[in-house]
């Protein structure tokens, strides 16, 4: 539909929110129907929308079109902050679908002092302990340790000695990492 230019923002906003709405509500399809929408509207919510969605479809299992979010994101608004944690997410697709390589690249590109940093240096330690590094993997984690003990999301991210693993040990395509 047409949108004057002038109503457009409005629209972004209203059309993120529903995206929102639908996806606490369990809809997750709709939900990234509108957060795409959202983001090819002009507005300052196309950021969020992005991000939005590539983090929907990668709670979905669905790997590519949770990394072509992403890069639109990225793309579009290279020096958003919200690619940091993109990142993140890239780096755990590229992980899923064994291109360590790509995942090291990717998660090393998170800044260590972002609020992405502590779970970027685990999940490098995994890609690390995957290859059998575990040097490399001491050597990241020792810094870590004390940089990082009192980060309020390390509690999400520690060690289940019940279960042997951490939480989200599983990425796309059901994946043990360790």
């Amino acid at each position: 539909k047409c949108v004057a230019e002038k109503d457009a923002p409005f629209l972004q906003q209203a059309t993120f929110l529903l995206g929102d709405a639908t996806r606490e509500l369990g809809d997750a399809e709709t939900a990234a129907r509108h957060f795409e929408a959202a983001a090819k509207l002009p507005g300052t919510s196309a950021p969020d929308a992005w991000f939005r969605l590539g983090f929907v479809r990668f709670q979905q299992n669905r790997p590519d079109d949770a990394a072509r979010a992403f890069d639109e994101l990225a793309k579009a608004h290279k020096d958003h902050l919200l690619n940091v944690h993109a990142g993140l997410y890239r780096g755990r697709i590229a992980l899923g679908k064994n291109d360590l390589a790509k995942a090291e690249n990717l998660l090393r590109q998170v800044p260590p002092d972002s609020t992405a940093g502590p779970e970027a240096v685990l999940w490098l330690a995994r890609i690390q302990l995957k290859q059998k590094k575990f040097a490399e993997a001491a050597n990241a984690l020792a810094p870590a340790i004390g940089r990082y003990a009192n980060d309020p999301v390390l509690p999400d991210l520690q060690l289940d000695p019940q279960l042997g693993s951490w939480p989200g040990d599983l990425v796309p395509g059901n994946m043990d990492l360790v």
